[in-house]
């Protein structure tokens, strides 16, 4: 009997240690529109809109409690804004991925994060506030995205560890509030600014919007201007460069093309050392924008039966079945380009033959290449059977919802 008693008890002490041991997620909300889940050390917010922001430092984030604990911040598709000072001081945070729904990163909102290393800032956001990172000493590379147009003060204050940035953002559309009592970046101009044309930076004089900037980095001419889509987790884009090899970074992955009798256009992954050499067309998908560095290494990539092609900027699109990649209808496809509508320079495309549809699904490897994209519903929508979509249908033979029908 004792031996009974002693194992059950032994037991139920087992039973409460492993509960305790296993409890690790916590969860709770903020304002009327987010809720956050923390599991082992992995702080996920998810929600719709603004995060709510009382604009006077004195924000008490509910997962504030857990801040020790925190080492990576997920912020879900949604969310818009991330408030005045919502991770400053985070000491353990490492990693940080902010989707293309936030438009704003809210001044001091990473401050003191001493150990942040990843940065994902994705296409889509347009301002990053006064000292967002500043003090973030463990930054190594960060990229602006073309969608920024403003940089406030300080926002890359005493990040002395930044070596590299690579940054898309349009001069002549970007104003950045930099001034000589905030040193962003490295010191001595040790940071490296990867730009496409560095001619579009004037700083000459004090006068000049990013004077201050040519004092604190070395500007390097050597990224390839492009744009991406973003379309749920990943962007999406085309690149051609006629004369120069471009190296991609590690969360881009480089893909060749081919056009079935199905019709359908087939995408298939090039493996090799991330290379993409001059004069080859290509497709990326990225987990963040898309990086490109021109390099003289050459490639061991496989560009066979490539059949995707590379503009120039002089395409006549009126005497050629042209198609792009595009999201559109909540679909990334291949779509006709109409006639008159030129092909900007460093874009891929496909040339097909006459009597070819109005676009071409994507696969790969047999299955959906954009199976994490979420399809909206297409009721009510109707498409002539070359796959054009139709507003006002007549009487004819149309696909609605997938299936042919006659409208009478």
């Amino acid at each position: 009997m004792k031996r009974k008693l002693l194992k059950l008890t032994f037991a139920l002490f087992a039973t409460m240690v492993c509960s305790s041991v296993n409890a690790t997620t916590t969860s709770g909300t903020w304002g009327d529109n987010i809720t956050w889940t923390l599991d082992n050390g992995v702080l996920t917010l998810s929600g719709t809109g603004a995060m709510y922001d009382s604009g006077h430092y004195d924000n008490e984030f509910t997962w504030g409690t857990y801040a020790n604990e925190i080492t990576s911040v997920v912020i879900e598709e949604g969310i818009t804004t991330i408030a005045t000072m919502a991770f400053e001081m985070y000491e353990g945070l490492i990693s940080i991925s902010i989707p293309s729904s936030v438009t704003t990163i809210g001044e001091m909102s990473f401050e003191g994060c001493t150990n942040l290393t990843t940065v994902t800032i994705s296409e889509g956001v347009i301002t990053i506030g006064a000292t967002a990172f500043d003090g973030c000493t463990s930054i190594t590379t960060i990229t602006i995205p073309s969608s920024v147009t403003t940089i406030v003060s300080g926002a890359f204050a005493g990040c002395n560890g930044i070596t590299d940035v690579y940054c898309y953002a349009d001069p002549s559309n970007l104003t950045w509030t930099m001034d000589e009592w905030f040193a962003d970046f490295k010191d001595e101009q040790g940071t490296n600014f990867h730009v496409a044309d560095e001619s579009a930076w004037p700083r000459t004089n004090t006068d000049d919007s990013f004077y201050y900037l040519g004092q604190r980095v070395t500007f390097e001419e050597d990224l390839a201007n492009i744009s991406a889509t973003p379309v749920e987790e990943y962007h999406w884009a085309t690149f051609y460069d006629a004369d120069k090899k471009y190296e991609v970074d590690a969360n881009t992955t480089i893909y060749k093309a081919s056009v079935t009798e199905d019709p359908k256009v087939i995408i298939t992954a090039i493996e090799g050392n991330n290379i993409i050499p001059a004069g080859t067309a290509v497709i990326l998908k990225s987990t963040g924008v898309p990086v490109l560095t021109e390099t003289t290494t050459e490639s061991t990539g496989d560009y066979s039966e490539n059949a995707l092609q590379g503009s120039n900027g002089t395409i006549d699109t009126d005497a050629n079945r042209i198609y792009c990649l595009a999201y559109m209808n909540d679909k990334l496809a291949f779509y006709k380009v109409n006639g008159g509508v030129s092909v900007p320079a460093g874009k891929a495309y496909l040339h097909l033959d006459a009597g070819a549809r109005g676009f071409y699904d994507i696969e790969e490897d047999g299955t959906t290449a954009i199976k994490n994209i979420k399809v909206g519903k297409e009721d009510n929508i109707y498409y002539d059977l070359q796959g054009r979509r139709v507003l006002y249908p007549k009487k004819g033979l149309y696909i609605l919802n997938g299936k042919k029908v006659i409208t009478k």
